[in-house]
């Protein structure tokens, strides 16, 4: 095809342009500039301009927009280079009451600084320390690497490319990057997009046109002379594809276990191809002992633990574990929480350091506690915004009903503004203790160095006395069929949900192959039947959550909203045809590949295989499963697969989830499903099973 040669002109005035939708819960503002090709020299000190921007929690965007002056839930960066022309983003999603001028006006003042005074040396030293990171992270996968030639080949023509810049980010100084910011980000070269609620709009605003500019025209796209058009043969005399070779067996990581003289368990994974560490130190307890009344108390412990410790603020655990090249993250689920760094290896003693101080030493400090509170309480709202994460939400209300897995992992905005400080450090308690923690080492580190790092940090951690409740059988309540009407919503949101089993149940290999079979990937039933079939949606899936005492299994897609009962209709359809009929062999091999290929995607990087193993400790299940996943799921045959899904898949015992406008489909669904409640959105009550 002819290639499009027209170079963008340069942009000398500024734009701004603003867009009004319905459903938008937070305001956000966008800037971008234009930046020159991939292959221009000035590339590398962009790249370390934008990470000085935006790169973690010491960034200049997240210190000052989010943390600081706390006006924006999430402020970020990024590059978008290309063979020519390419931008410059950053962005602001407002914080709650703040306003997009407000948003604009910091975003700019922080472009200002870049071009005002040259940045300091820590910050130059933390971003080029973040990059080499990050690239060498990159590189742990196939399709990392693969990815990275392939740009360098396709975008700069040269496949060591992006070595080539790697070695020009070293050199990089603070002069260069003020001069960039100098050249490229000048205010006439910003573009701005406001992005408001429809009820924002004014009246008598007017609808803004793209002008065509005189100089383009569009004609017939038409080969040119010296190409041949190719048509392919008929079906039967194409060439096949050459057959698949020998299976290769892989290397599996091998897990090392043992224990520091506190009761905390140590798991040790050694790979020595590259000079990279994930720590991942996982815990009992998580939102499966939030009580009744502050759904999210576990979710907001975990967030808080590095935000500041009796020794450490918050903006200095960020500096010093940035500043080491590295990242530090914390979370918890259903069944555990979590606290995780992935550096280079020679920076893994003083991350672990860190890590063991977020771990052991949390502050709580009051105005930390009603910041995170805040920016939770903004998250959450942008999800009960978005018809798909809403509909999931009320389908794990809907069937694990009063059971803390009911509640929202993050908590409501009621759950969340009445969670005192109290309720946070009993979270706390009950979660991290060294008797119910596990910390996995994984990646260019010996078992031995292992334990001595974790002896020198962890061995003095003293068990809290505070235990996690046992967790309980579920009393499943009987299905139920929910609209939740959000008008004007663009989509509609489906979910097909029902209780499923743990994952120590004997039945969970089975049931792992038949989900696949169902809603895994591109060529599973379901996104054949909704998406390949009859273009009803741009893709439809399903998951199995299996976790320690219960679990759960969903179908779901986003549809237009006059579709949403058909497509309830084929979900229903695809669940019960699972039961009444066994998988042809051809299929059956072709989804175990699946499942097992995705667990390889997992085992290439070193948090992967930490995340894997640390959810066989929350979930009570041997670390040896680790060797065993790919055997297990080889010997599920056809039969045991039908069983489980006659079992297990019944859409008899599903409750039926759509969050949309109401008005283009309850009526027909309630003709199909005539127990259909409708829920309005304004009167949705997650903090309650009764869901109002």
């Amino acid at each position: 095809m002819p290639r499009v040669t027209v170079a963008e002109p340069a942009r000398t005035q500024a734009v701004t342009r603003t867009v009004y939708e319905p459903n938008t819960p937070l305001p956000a503002v966008l800037i971008s500039y234009h930046i020159p090709a991939d292959r221009a020299a000035d590339i590398p000190a962009l790249s370390l301009l934008k990470a000085i921007l935006s790169e973690g929690e010491s960034s200049r965007l997240y210190e000052s927009v989010v943390y600081r002056d706390q006006l924006a839930q999430s402020a970020d960066a990024m590059i978008d280079s290309k063979q020519s022309t390419g931008n410059l983003v950053v962005y602001a999603i407002m914080a709650g009451g703040k306003s997009v001028d407000a948003g604009e006006a910091a975003l700019k003042r922080e472009i200002a600084r870049l071009r005002d005074a040259p940045v300091t040396p820590a910050e130059l030293a933390e971003a080029k320390n973040e990059i080499l990171t990050a690239s060498i992270i990159a590189r742990e996968t196939a399709e990392g690497k693969a990815s990275t030639l392939a740009s360098s080949v396709i975008v700069d023509g040269d496949p060591r490319a992006a070595d080539r810049q790697l070695a020009a980010i070293a050199q990089v100084t603070a002069a260069d990057i003020q001069r960039i910011a100098r050249t490229y980000l000048a205010d006439a070269q910003s573009a701005t997009i406001r992005y408001l609620p429809l009820d924002a709009k004014p009246a008598a605003t007017r609808v803004a046109t793209i002008d065509v500019a005189p100089s383009v025209h569009v004609a017939d796209l038409k080969a040119p002379a010296n190409v041949e058009i190719v048509t392919p043969a008929a079906e039967g005399q194409r060439v096949l594809a050459p057959a698949p070779g020998t299976p290769i067996s892989p290397t599996l990581p091998q897990p090392i276990s043992t224990q520091l003289a506190n009761g905390m368990r140590l798991i040790t994974v050694e790979r020595h191809d590259l000079p990279i560490v994930t720590a991942y130190l996982v815990t009992g307890g998580g939102a499966a002992t939030d009580p009744a009344n502050q759904a999210g108390v576990s979710s907001l412990a975990a967030e808080l633990l590095t935000k500041g410790t009796r020794t450490r603020t918050a903006t200095q655990i960020a500096r010093e574990i940035e500043g080491l090249g590295g990242s530090i993250g914390s979370d918890a689920g259903g069944d555990g929480a979590s606290v995780d760094v992935t550096v280079k290896a020679d920076q893994l003693a003083p991350a672990l350091s860190i890590l063991a101080d977020v771990a052991m030493h949390p502050a709580f400090a009051p105005d930390e506690i009603e910041r995170a509170r805040t920016q939770q309480v903004d998250a959450v709202s942008l999800a009960l915004k978005n018809p798909a994460q809403l509909a999931a939400l009320v389908a794990d209300r809907a069937v694990l009903g009063t059971s803390a897995y009911g509640a929202p992992v993050g908590g409501t905005p009621i759950s969340l503004k009445a969670i005192t400080r109290a309720d946070i450090t009993a979270a706390y308690a009950r979660s991290f203790s060294p008797d119910q923690a596990t910390l996995i080492m994984v990646g260019d580190v010996t078992a031995a160095q292992a334990k001595t790092l974790a002896d020198a940090q962890f061995g003095p951690w003293k068990k809290t006395g505070a235990a996690t409740t046992p967790g309980m059988p579920i009393d499943y309540p009987a299905p139920r069929v929910i609209v939740v009407d959000m008008p004007d919503a663009g989509q509609a949101g489906v979910v097909v949900t029902r209780p499923a089993i743990a994952r120590t149940d004997p039945r969970y290999y089975s049931l792992a192959v038949a989900n696949t079979v169902l809603g895994g990937g591109f060529s599973s039933r379901l996104n054949q039947e909704i998406r390949i079939k009859r273009g009803l949606a741009y893709g439809a899936g399903s998951t199995l959550d299996a976790g320690k005492t219960q679990g759960t299994i969903a179908a779901r897609t986003q549809t237009k909203n006059p579709t949403a009962t058909e497509v309830v209709s084929l979900i229903a359809t695809e669940l019960a045809g699972m039961g009444k009929a066994p998988v042809s062999p051809g299929e059956l091999e072709t989804r175990k590949a699946v499942l097992v290929g995705n667990f390889g995607r997992g085992i290439e990087t070193t948090s992967g295989v930490a995340g894997i193993l640390g959810s066989y400790v929350q979930n009570g299940v041997s670390v040896d499963e680790l060797q065993q996943f790919t055997a297990k799921v080889g010997a599920v045959d056809s039969a045991s697969v039908q069983t489980a899904a006659a079992a297990l898949l019944d859409p008899k015992k599903a409750s039926i989830v759509v969050v949309g406008d109401a008005r283009q489909f309850a009526p027909s669904l309630r003709q199909a499903y005539p127990q259909t409640e409708l829920i309005p959105e304004a009167a949705l009550k997650l903090d309650t099973a009764a869901l109002k």
